[in-house]
């Protein structure tokens, strides 16, 4: 036991051996703490950018499917249109 310091402890309100012993013990454990919850955030982050980025795509690829449809919409709008003209123009000639 450190009776010296621990008198100067109770004096002055210095710090005993076993007490930076326990701060130092309490400082590392933060420190690798930290350490460990910058490497969760990092590992966090990664695979945000990759669903982001895996989002990204498939709304491009939406998009496109979408632009398609519309067209081929279209187009089977002026078949539809252009068969009914000539139904029509068959049960009604000039």
């Amino acid at each position: 036991m450190d009776f010296g310091g621990d008198v100067l402890k109770f004096l002055f309100g210095t710090l005993t051996q076993s007490d930076a012993r326990k701060y130092n013990q309490h400082i590392t454990q933060l420190e690798e703490e930290q350490k460990e919850f910058l490497h969760i955030s990092k590992d966090q982050m990664t695979v945000l950018k990759s669903a982001i980025t895996s989002f990204n795509i498939t709304m491009q690829k939406v998009d496109r499917n979408e632009k398609s449809l519309a067209d081929e919409l279209k187009r089977l709008n002026k078949v539809v249109t252009s068969e009914q003209n000539k139904m029509q123009y068959q049960v009604n000639p000039l």
